[in-house]
């Protein structure tokens, strides 16, 4: 730090004026008074000059500020672009008009649990905070939101049944998920009329379909949609099987058929 000190005046008697100090007249009550002009430096250098200036300094001296925060005890000094600062003041979000404040969203620590979630949503993870913010479903994402599938599955069998209560499996159960089936064929030479019915586990029959030539030749039936369409599906937790009916009242004879299937599984 320099050493400071000070520097008297001495007016002489004569009428010499040897110094001045510069003024600014200005209207104080009607009469014109004389202002000082006043100039503030710092101890350091000579530079060290404050100006009042009317746009953005440039490289300039002047008199520096630091931004304070008081939360009614301390006082928090905050440096802008910071990452280190002490303390840290809230803010309200303002809407486009300026003149309300605009709704905050609700934020979950990742994991709890909270009866105020309102449904229809979808919570996600914020990153790097760790929370969790609901999200109403009809926010216009530019993609579609549904439960992920990972695989498509396909098979085919030839199935010889020799009895209607016959069940043959097409896929094991999966626990907690379903097998949508979206794409089916079933071919045969059989000629007597029978139902090919795809089954959810071992009692629950979820689709069928016929077929028998009646004389020769094959016959049969296809369906397919696009995924994630599907044509139907098992119980959660349950296998895809499929048995034959045979459509008629003489004794049941073996009913050899050609099975594809394709599916994917998800909740």
């Amino acid at each position: 730090m320099a050493t400071e000190g000070n520097i008297g005046v001495s007016q002489p008697a004569a009428s010499t004026i040897t110094m001045v100090v510069r003024t600014v007249v200005q209207q104080v009550n009607g009469s014109n008074t004389h202002q000082e002009v006043l100039t503030i430096g710092g101890a350091e250098s000579t530079l060290e000059l404050a100006r009042v200036i009317s746009g953005t300094p440039a490289d300039e001296y002047g008199l520096v500020t630091r931004s304070l925060i008081y939360d009614g005890g301390d006082v928090f000094s905050v440096r802008p672009g910071s990452t280190d600062a002490q303390g840290a003041f809230s803010v309200r979000v303002v809407d486009s008009s300026g003149t309300g404040f605009a709704s905050l969203g609700i934020y979950y620590t990742d994991g709890s649990t909270t009866s105020t979630l309102a449904a229809p949503g979808m919570s996600y993870n914020n990153g790097t905070n760790a929370t969790m913010r609901l999200v109403g479903l009809t926010q216009p994402f530019p993609v579609q939101i549904r439960t992920g599938v990972t695989t498509y599955n396909s098979t085919t069998k030839l199935i010889t049944s020799t009895a209607s209560s016959a069940v043959y499996s097409i896929a094991s159960s999966v626990a907690s998920q379903s097998h949508k089936v979206y794409a089916i064929g079933v071919y045969s030479t059989h000629t007597r009329p029978s139902s090919a019915m795809f089954m959810s586990s071992n009692a629950k029959d979820v689709w069928a379909g016929m077929f028998g030539s009646g004389s020769s030749g094959v016959t049969g039936f296809n369906y397919a949609v696009t995924p994630p369409a599907y044509l139907f599906k098992t119980d959660a937790g349950e296998a895809l099987n499929i048995r034959i009916d045979e459509q008629s009242t003489a004794a049941a004879s073996t009913t050899v058929a050609r099975i594809s299937v394709s599916w994917f599984t998800e909740a």
